[in-house]
């Protein structure tokens, strides 16, 4: 049977399936050490998992509507890609300074939020907590958050590594392709016939392909990262990416 669009596609999603089973086993046994430690995680160590958790939550979307061939699954992609360069970036250092800049930037844009809509918080009960919070997790690291507070994405990525570097110019550009409406033409109806809100096939099925292909190399990396980093929840996914070397080396668009 020659090799098709269509198939590829299940393919990807039968090791996205297996993927989920990884994570629910990582999951399952990190918190079972969890509940044995009794501990209280340090601020880098949260952030990373929250980092991590995130990011599988996205590439979960991704998978829903890469499946179903929607080309939304860039936005998915986009989101995954950036979360997984902070994941890195907080993770190339062992204390907690990088863990709380970047915590205070997500509280500092909630307090943008909510002055901007003030109807969420009507009371102010919420602003002077979350003000609160920032202050604590800046104290001390007042001229990092300067500087930290003005960072790009792509700055990120170089303070990281080379391979960060990569991904950004591979992964987090493209991912941001339709978000920047370039996107536009392949939903627009023909000048003349029916009007229909379905995308056209061809564009979306390989958007969902490449959302699949970079999704996937992502979470294999932040699982890998992650299996590095807590010693106790080892990892072999050497069977899993192998199967998915094999299905990225198929080409459904090659002519017989």
């Amino acid at each position: 049977m020659p090799e098709t669009p269509v198939n590829k596609l299940q393919s990807y999603l039968k090791i996205a399936k297996r993927v989920a089973d990884v994570v629910n086993q990582f999951v399952s046994h990190g918190s079972k050490l969890r509940e044995a430690d009794g501990q209280d995680l340090p601020t880098r160590d949260r952030v990373l998992l929250g980092l991590a958790i995130k990011a599988y939550n996205s590439f979960e979307c991704l998978v829903r509507d890469a499946a179903a061939v929607r080309s939304e699954a860039f936005h998915h992609l986009k989101t995954l890609a950036e979360t997984h360069m902070y994941f890195q970036w907080v993770g190339a250092k062992t204390e907690d300074g990088r863990a709380k800049l970047l915590l205070a930037y997500g509280f500092g844009e909630k307090i943008k939020l909510y002055r901007a809509i003030p109807e969420l918080d009507p009371d102010n009960k919420v602003i002077p907590g979350v003000e609160a919070a920032f202050k604590a997790l800046t104290a001390g690291l007042e001229s990092e958050w300067k500087r930290f507070r003005k960072t790009k994405l792509n700055k990120i990525a170089e303070d990281t590594s080379p391979d960060m570097i990569s991904w950004y110019n591979r992964i987090y550009k493209i991912s941001c392709e339709p978000a920047h409406i370039s996107d536009l033409p392949e939903h627009m109806p023909a000048p003349k016939g029916p009007i229909s809100v379905v995308p056209i096939p061809g564009p979306s099925i390989f958007r969902s392909l490449l959302a699949f292909d970079f999704g996937l190399q992502i979470i294999f990396d932040l699982l890998r990262s992650l299996s590095e980093i807590y010693n106790d929840l080892k990892l072999d996914l050497s069977d899993l990416r192998s199967e998915f070397d094999a299905v990225r080396k198929l080409d459904p668009y090659k002519e017989d």
